[in-house]
């Protein structure tokens, strides 16, 4: 079994880094099963499509946060936990955003809380220093309820 981790940016050369490393992984066996790990179901399908058009059989494609929770599954329930839903997430940011003091009759907004949600993945993967807490905090009222 060979496990290679890649972030790429999507576009045209991330479909074209795909297809030639699916080339290589698959070798002379197009059948042999090779599994593909891709961010949501829109890129799932898109790239199972072209992958299909360049006659690759026995390709799983596998959406990250399914693959995170068949992994965690164990884990969780030895806790008595469940994995986190959209639904809940979505939730957990609302009532976030009303204990920061809200954002008056946006705070239920749907694109505040998409906003937001996609503002919290990115800091937590570079989180910001106490330095720039600060700063970003000044940067207007949905920043301030953000960095809150």
């Amino acid at each position: 079994m060979t496990v290679r981790a890649i972030r790429l940016t999507p576009g045209p050369a991330a479909e074209a880094w795909l297809t030639a490393a699916v080339a290589e992984l698959k070798g002379d066996d197009p059948l042999g099963p090779l599994t593909v790990v891709v961010p949501n179901h829109y890129a799932k399908l898109a790239l199972r499509r072209r992958l299909a058009g360049t006659g690759y059989a026995n390709v799983r494609h596998e959406v990250l946060a399914r693959v995170a929770e068949s992994l965690g599954a164990s884990e969780l329930a030895a806790r008595g936990k469940v994995p986190l839903t959209a639904v809940t997430e979505e939730a957990a940011i609302r009532a976030a955003l009303r204990a920061a003091g809200g954002l008056g009759a946006q705070t239920e907004h749907r694109a505040v809380v998409s906003t937001l949600q996609a503002l919290f993945r990115d800091l937590a993967e570079v989180g910001p220093d106490a330095d720039n807490h600060g700063r970003l905090a000044s940067r207007g009222e949905l920043a301030r309820v953000a960095m809150a």
